[in-house]
């Protein structure tokens, strides 16, 4: 527990599920891309009394808590009033990135954009469970509040961005793809990240795109100059 812990985990601290029924992304870590979480086997005859477990104060500090305290009782007692706040958003943030985590038949608010040549992109990671590629309404809405108007005038061009990218670059997360593309007929240069689905991901989720966004020659330029570049189109 530190002041990273997502609220969708945050969440799910201190519960007990069956294995028989145990599904990753619901009630098994991982729950999003990135998860951090880990689970524990739990017997009921198992005595807790005086037992403690790792966690963090608000500074980062490593200290140690009752065993049976819960994420929430830890935020309340550890963290204050602004810091709170803060991991509001944090998790508003993660349940954003699970959108990499959902599937067609589950959300309504999934919708496809097409596919990727999974060659390609084997120079983010050779693990590529699938060449599907999705967006979703929340994803849309973070592009909308970002970048006013981006989506409305450049989504039609999503499918070109992600199955014909231009560059490759890496990004800071593992299996994510930074792309760089240029639309001629637009005039246009945009930034796209992708999350990719690997076998060790529920392998009904798929690829996603994180955010999109128009750049201009200035930041294209510094993008190529100050980024190892993994692909680039010949």
């Amino acid at each position: 527990m530190d002041s990273k812990t997502c609220g969708i985990c945050g969440r799910l601290d201190g519960k007990i599920y069956p294995v028989s029924e145990a599904v990753t992304g619901k009630n098994k870590p991982p729950f999003h891309p990135f998860c951090r979480c880990a689970d524990v086997p739990y017997y009921p005859d198992t005595p807790t009394e005086g037992m403690k477990r790792a966690a963090r104060d608000k500074d980062g500090n490593g200290i140690e808590v009752p065993a049976d305290m819960t994420y929430e009782e830890w935020k309340k007692k550890y963290l204050g009033a602004a810091e709170q706040s803060d991991i509001m958003d944090i998790a508003k943030t993660a349940e954003s990135a699970t959108m990499g985590a959902v599937t067609m038949e589950e959300v309504p608010d999934v919708h496809s954009i097409g596919k990727i040549d999974k060659e390609i992109y084997r120079c983010v990671t050779p693990d590529i469970a699938t060449d599907e590629v999705i967006i979703t309404d929340t994803q849309i809405k973070h592009i909308q509040e970002r970048h006013p108007n981006d989506y409305e005038r450049f989504s039609t061009y999503f499918n070109r961005i992600v199955s014909e990218p231009d560059y490759i670059i890496r990004a800071n997360r593992p299996n994510t793809a930074l792309i760089l593309k240029e639309i001629r007929e637009a005039d246009e240069v945009f930034k796209t990240v992708l999350r990719l689905i690997t076998s060790k991901d529920n392998p009904e989720y798929k690829n996603s795109i994180i955010t999109f966004m128009k750049i201009d020659e200035k930041e294209w330029n510094r993008l190529l100059r100050n980024k190892e570049i993994l692909y680039k189109k010949e």
